[in-house]
């Protein structure tokens, strides 16, 4: 076989991608994805069910005003990601695989995680969902660490890397609309993702605390279209409207301006969702600097769930600072990764257009 093709699903794979394709036509993409998500749990793929009572340990912070209420969550149950015993074990990763035959390979020799040809071979409980987003095709992957229920990995079919395109926005929104808004979209550029070789997203179906940030009063509204820079714990462009055209052109001149700045150095994290009854899509823009990926105590980057205020600790060394935040500590976890340059410069330039 080339293998620069995909391998066919096992024949129970595609008995189950069939069962779910007919859920998805009988009763919508959302609930084809939450049965996927349940049955890679059961398969074990999924390495613990954080639906259970004591699988995640949370603490809220409320902040003063009309800021919502920061999330932390204790999850060390991610750190099992970094067991390669148990991932054979669960089938997250095969025992033994051909490492020739696999595709985009990297210095070490590794083929790509997240290829699906790669996927074929070397993972073999992973059921993924194909299905097609802004005219590309893409594939869902229950994610088998996750931060939330119903947490999935939005992967590009095509291999390239992570980097920002105004194709991103339109795939997210595409999901979102596919799934009536009750899935949003996150993105991590070079801020917080942690496989940088190929093009991937998030989404789950559990509202962010972003998303529920006060009115703000408007930079600029026109026909179907909506601009703010609301309060909240770090910088944040809101782009919205109902002209789903204007909220893509808007959102990347405001994407492509902060980058311009300093294309060494500047990233973003991003947060879409589409709100069907209005028919409103939303676009949350998170500036990031790349000397300044996590606050102090902290192991790991932080990335989109973490700039959408559900700020996840996972490593053993992290479990005394998820301990001891308390509400006037909780808020600086954002605050220490403001970008060095002030946002509203690239505000400022974006605006110019308008």
């Amino acid at each position: 076989m080339n293998q620069q093709q995909s391998l066919p699903p096992s024949a129970t794979h595609a008995r189950l991608l069939a069962e779910l394709q007919e859920l998805a036509r009988a009763r919508g993409l959302a609930a084809a994805m939450r049965a996927l998500f349940r049955q890679q749990v059961e398969a074990g793929f999924v390495l613990f069910d954080p639906a259970a009572a004591d699988a995640l340990v949370e603490r809220r912070f409320a902040a003063e005003g009309a800021l919502p209420p920061l999330r932390l969550q204790w999850n060390p149950q991610r750190e099992l990601r970094l067991d390669p015993q148990l991932l054979i074990e669960r089938g997250v990763i095969a025992a033994d695989v051909d490492q020739s035959l696999l595709v985009h390979r990297d210095e070490r020799g590794r083929g790509c995680f997240l290829c699906r040809h790669n996927i074929a071979l070397q993972a073999p409980a992973e059921v993924i969902y194909p299905l097609e987003l802004a005219g590309e095709p893409y594939f869902l992957g229950c994610n088998f660490a996750p931060i939330t229920d119903n947490h999935f990995t939005v992967i590009v079919e095509q291999h390239r890397p992570q980097r920002y395109h105004a194709g991103i926005l339109r795939a997210g929104f595409a999901l979102a609309v596919a799934t009536e808004g009750q899935f949003r979209v996150l993105y991590n550029a070079r801020a917080g993702a942690s496989i940088l070789g190929h093009e991937h997203q998030h989404a789950t179906d559990v509202r962010l605390p972003l998303e529920a940030v006060p009115a703000a009063p408007l930079l600029h509204q026109g026909a179907g279209l909506r601009i703010a820079q609301p309060t909240y714990y770090l910088p944040v462009w809101l782009v919205e409207g109902e002209r789903l055209e204007a909220v893509l052109q808007a959102g990347d001149r405001l994407i492509q301006a902060w980058l311009q700045l300093d294309p060494v150095h500047h990233s973003l994290n991003l947060l879409q969702s589409y709100d069907p009854a209005p028919g409103t899509f939303r676009l949350y823009v998170v500036p990031r600097d790349r000397r300044r990926l996590t606050a102090p105590g902290r192991q790991a980057a932080m990335g989109s769930f973490e700039t959408a205020g559900l700020v996840v600790f996972s490593h053993p060394e992290e479990r005394a600072l998820f301990d001891t935040v308390d509400a006037a500590s909780a808020p600086q976890l954002l605050a220490s990764i403001a970008p060095a340059l002030p946002p509203a410069q690239a505000l400022e330039r974006a605006m110019l257009d308008f």
